[in-house]
Order: C-alpha cells, then sequence, then structure tokens
C-alpha cells in the first residue's frame, strides 16, 4: 500500500483457507487449449454495484472484474490461483521495467501487436494519456492516491513508457496490476463524470454498450493477439432487483444468471445451506484464503501498552483465536499469528503464537508485573458476530488479569475514531483489504511515520525508528528477494514487538451456475476472474 491504498474493511469478508487445486485443474485445461468456446455469460451485481466504464472512476468489484477482461495492461496477475496468481507479470510491458534513479526511474518497453476494438495500435502514448488522466485534478479520479508520487509519466516513440516517482516505492508494480491504470485511446476528454461506451482497453474484451442502472454488454475484441483467454463470446451484465443477497444467490441457483459479483457467504444462514447442498470447491460453490487480515490493535499511544512490549506479546499468548472466529459460522476464517496472509508472495508460517487454544502459562508470566492499571477499553463493530468475539477477547484477558470494557460503534465511527490520535481505547478490533496485493501493503499499517491528527491507518499508534529502517530497506529491493524480507520482517515485528494481535484471515465466497468452468479467484475484493472462466457445453 506505500500509503497510497484507502482502508478497506467490509463485514462481507466471510471465510475458512481452504486450498483450491480444482481451480488449478480447471486453469490448466483452459491453458491446454481445451476450455469450451461460446455462449453468453450472464453477471448480476447489487443495486448500483457497477458505478463505471471509465477506468479513471471505476471503483467497485463488479467493476474492475469487468474491466479486468476489457484492459491489456503493463503488468497484470496472471490467470492461476493464488498465490503466484498474484505475482504481476508483463502483459504489454515487452519484460518488467529497467529501474534507475535509485528506483525513481521505471522504463518499459511495449510489446507490438495489441490494438483497440476499433484495430488502433496500443502504443506508449495511450498509457501515458491514461497515468495522465489519474493525475489531473478536472478528472477527480479515486485512483489520486496510487498515483500521488508519480511525477510523470511520458512516452519516448512509439514503444518506450518512462515513469517518474518522487521517491522509490517498492509496491509500484504491484499498483500498476490495479485497472487504473488500463491504458485509453487518445483524445478521451477529462471529465469527472467518466466517459461511457463503446470502452475498449485493448484487452480480450471491449465494453460495446452500457446504461447505468441498466445493462452493460460486453464483447470479445477481433484484433486482440495477447495470450488471455476469450472462452465466452460476451458478457450481459444487469442489476439485481433483489434488495439483499439471497435473490441473486436463488436466480444464479436456478439458472436465470451464470454469477452474482457478490458475496454469497456473507449471511450465516444462506452460508450454511449453500455449503450442505454444493460441497466446497467441487463444482458450484467455491472457497478461497482471501488477501486481508483481521487483528487487534494495541494503542501504543495509551498508558496499557506504551513501552510495554510484554503485555502485548501476553495479550498474543492469551486470545483464543479458534473461538474468536466459531461465532461467525462455517469456513469463515483460519486463525493466524501473522499480518502477512498465506496467499501473498512472502508469507513463510512461523508459528509465533497459538493458534489453536491460548496458552495461559507463557501470557501470565508475561504479563506478571507489567499489567498497569489492569484496564482497557476495546472498540468493536456494533455487529452481532463481533460482539460475541469481543466477549470472547474479554474473558480470556480477564484470565491474565486485564478487565476489559467493550465498547461497540458502527464501522464508519469505529474507524474514523480509532484513527484518531488521542482518541481514548487501547484496543480497536479492526480489519484491512487492501486493494492490491502486496506484502508492504500489511506491514504498511504499522508504519508511525503517517500517524497524524487524524486518518491513521496505523491504529496500534505504534513508531518504532527499528521498524521504519527495516520496511525501507526490505522496499529497496526487486522482486523475490524483497517479498522474502518483508515476510521475514511481519514475523520479527509480530514476535518481538507485538503492536497487534493478528487473529484471523478470511475467505472469499463464490457461488456460480451449474454451467460455468475454468473458475479462478485472484481477482479483486474476492470476485471471479472473468477473462478465465468459461461455459460448460
Amino acid at each position: 500500500m506505500s500509503g497510497k491504498t484507502r482502508l478497506r474493511v467490509s463485514g462481507a469478508m466471510l471465510s475458512g483457507g481452504i486450498v483450491l487445486l480444482a481451480l488449478a485443474g480447471a486453469i490448466q485445461l483452459a491453458e491446454a487449449g481445451r476450455a469450451p468456446r461460446g455462449g453468453t455469460f450472464r453477471v448480476l451485481v447489487s443495486p448500483d454495484g457497477y458505478d463505471a466504464v471509465d477506468p479513471a472512476q471505476a471503483y467497485t468489484a463488479a467493476s474492475w472484474a469487468v474491466l479486468d477482461t476489457s484492459c491489456a495492461l503493463l503488468l497484470r496477475r496472471p490467470d492461476l490461483p493464488p498465490p503466484a496468481g498474484y505475482r504481476p507479470v508483463p502483459e504489454v510491458a515487452a519484460g518488467f521495467p529497467t529501474v534507475s534513479d535509485g528506483g525513481k526511474r521505471y522504463a518499459f518497453t511495449i510489446r507490438p501487436g495489441f490494438r483497440f476494438s476499433d484495430g488502433s495500435p496500443l502504443t506508449a502514448r495511450n498509457f501515458a494519456a491514461a497515468i495522465g488522466r489519474l493525475r489531473n485534478p478536472a478528472v477527480n479520479s479515486q485512483a489520486a492516491p496510487f498515483v500521488k508520487d508519480v511525477l510523470s509519466a511520458r512516452a519516448v516513440g512509439a514503444n518506450r513508457l518512462v515513469i517518474r516517482l518522487s521517491a522509490s516505492s517498492g509496491d509500484f508494480l504491484a499498483r500498476l496490476t490495479l485497472p487504473f491504470f488500463c491504458p485509453v485511446p487518445l483524445g478521451l476528454p477529462n471529465d469527472p463524470e467518466g466517459i461511457g461506451a463503446p470502452f475498449s482497453g485493448a484487452g480480450p474484451y471491449y465494453v460495446s454498450s452500457w446504461t447505468r442502472g441498466g445493462e452493460l454488454v460486453a464483447v470479445r475484441n477481433r484484433y486482440y493477439r495477447g495470450n488471455r483467454p476469450q472462452n465466452v463470446d460476451r458478457y450481459v451484465v444487469r442489476e439485481s432487483e433483489s434488495p439483499d443477497f439471497s435473490g441473486p444467490v436463488r436466480e444464479v441457483e436456478r439458472g436465470e444468471a451464470d454469477w452474482f459479483a457478490g458475496n454469497p457467504g456473507v449471511g450465516i444462514p444462506i452460508r450454511r445451506e449453500l455449503i450442505a447442498r454444493y460441497g466446497v470447491n467441487r463444482s458450484q460453490y467455491f472457497v478461497q484464503r482471501a488477501p486481508n487480515i483481521w487483528y487487534l490493535a494495541l494503542n501504543s499511544d495509551r498508558p496499557l501498552f506504551k513501552n510495554n512490549p510484554r503485555l502485548r506479546q501476553a495479550v498474543n499468548f492469551a486470545v483464543d483465536r479458534t473461538a474468536v472466529l466459531r461465532g461467525f459460522g462455517p469456513l469463515y476464517g483460519d486463525p493466524t499469528d501473522q499480518m502477512v496472509p498465506p496467499t501473498v508472495p512472502g508469507f513463510r508460517d512461523a508459528k509465533l503464537y497459538p493458534l489453536k487454544r491460548p496458552n495461559l502459562t507463557r501470557a501470565r508470566e508475561l504479563a506478571r508485573g507489567n499489567t498497569r492499571s489492569g484496564k482497557a477499553v476495546l472498540y468493536v463493530w456494533d455487529v452481532p458476530a463481533f460482539r460475541v468475539a469481543a466477549n470472547v477477547v474479554r474473558g480470556n484477558l480477564a484470565r491474565i488479569g486485564l478487565a476489559v470494557e467493550v465498547k461497540v460503534l458502527p464501522p464508519g465511527v469505529l474507524i474514523a475514531r480509532a484513527g484518531t490520535r488521542d482518541e481514548p481505547y487501547d484496543i480497536a478490533f479492526i480489519g484491512w483489504l487492501p486493494d492490491y496485493v502486496d506484502p508492504a501493503s500489511f506491514l504498511v499499517l504499522l508504519d508511525g511515520r503517517a500517524i497524524g491528527t487524524r486518518g491513521n491507518p496505523d491504529l496500534a499508534m505504534f513508531n518504532s525508528a527499528r521498524f521504519n529502517r527495516e520496511l525501507d530497506s526490505a522496499n529497496r529491493l526487486q522482486g523475490d528477494a524483497r517479498s522474502r524480507a518483508l515476510g521475514a520482517l511481519d514475523i520479527r515485528v509480530v514476535r518481538d514487538d507485538a503492536p497487534v494481535v493478528p487473529l484471523y484471515h478470511t475467505n472469499d465466497h463464490l457461488f456460480v451456475s451449474k454451467r460455468v468452468g475454468c473458475i479462478v479467484l485472484n481477482n479483486y475484493a474476492g470476485t471471479l476472474n472473468l477473462g478465465a472462466a468459461c461455459l460448460k457445453r
């Protein structure tokens, strides 16, 4: 995130870690050229679930799922299950960029042969124009935080793109996989209302028609010569008339649609029913670990935890992570003791704290003489399952001498208040889902240099000079070396400094009609990789 990804938390982030071997098999089938071709893939979205065709304006999961099919990016996520599906690979770029000037200059060579749906060639100028629109205040793009450090993007001839940053940023390549960076035809207006259809980003498909609030149609780009699949003939996206999740799920179940671009596991009863009826990762209901984290932020600005790493470690040993998860129903998530999720490159399982049951002996040993006032205030969402989880935490900490007062708040209120300096909480129960997958996007939650008066992503108010140096050092590396260094830093800071109590990673849940095949879940916010999907004959 490098300080640029906005805080995204969702009560719909429901999970339970399951390896999707079936998905790998589906992709092998597609790669071997045996995926069925043809047909219309029907997508349902919630009311207002599709917000824009313009890549500078689109910022919903459904919009990004369609843009992923219609855009040919410099770097993209490969059509593979995670973690391989979260490692950026060159698409229109002929290879990874040449990086110089201390990590501030990126030079890309553009691969020839890509064309927009009208036949015009895709060149470096189209990428420069796209980034220029994101940076233009007149467009008022929601991508502005992601290009805040971009000083310029210019084309050098037809096949060379040079991007200059104000400072080195280890996550820049991961950011470039976002649909915001979709190339655009030259001469698009800088309109804050965005552009409409038709729209092509030189990908396998293009949006041929769209009516806001109505139907969207995406069809094959006949000029596409890349290596991404074009399995179906077209995608048709329409809004569901149902005010809740059950309606569109039933439409998919009846075969009236092929996929609902929402989380069918948002409600425990319907999740339990679908699992019982269809099983998991067999044919229609799929579950996969999501790249997110739920954790307790221990406020290091307050007297209880300030300069008190032994008590912070004690809390990590005392919390019953399995019991915390129990109230969220089946396949909600997997307990964890690390911030970086298992599906993210760089993760290494270090077994820092107990996951199945607390180690009260060790917790009491660490807490002895360090409980200070013996009182803590815990902020938690005003949602039934989270209230139950908070009561589990309260009971756990009572056993090491801490009396916890639970304060329930609406989600938005909790985020705003806990992100304010001097807010009187000691513990905040919070979740984090970054816009793009990178190990640093989880560790920046502990970068105290971002702490200000309000709007702080570092809810632990943790500011360690050592951690900041180690984070900067890891970010100066490239590729797998960088991921490994960040994974090692995740282990060290949670083990030694313990500014947070990682609790669990949640799952993405996906429900499709019985005719859908070639399933891959590596898209944005848990959505289906539409471009890889196929329809069974």
